[in-house]
């Protein structure tokens, strides 16, 4: 299946700790530390294949700690590694894709 083999690429790209299947959705944990803000950041994957199309979801929080309290762009740029390996897969496997910011 599609979808399995997109999660087993993203657990061995991105060291994902966690995956919830649950009837056509996954959800799938990515925690990152990072030395610079002496913080950790959490990546949520949520995969939607409930309907025709299947939806991704990224969301990422966290860091910021440290001197100052800033991420210094984490979030945004964990959410782009991710969404641009999605696309990459996509792409490989001949599979439509759309993107919604």
């Amino acid at each position: 299946m599609i979808i399995n083999s997109l999660i087993e690429l993203l657990k061995a790209k991105f060291s994902i700790s966690y995956v919830h299947k649950n009837e056509g959705s996954y959800i799938l944990y990515l925690e990152k530390y990072y030395f610079r803000t002496d913080s950790y950041q959490l990546t949520s994957i949520i995969i939607d294949s409930m309907l025709e199309n299947t939806g991704v979801t990224i969301i990422s929080g966290g860091g910021g700690s440290g001197l100052l309290g800033i991420s210094w762009g984490s979030e945004s740029s964990m959410n782009n590694k991710v969404a641009k390996e999605i696309i990459k897969y996509c792409e490989q496997k001949h599979i439509s894709y759309k993107i919604d910011k």
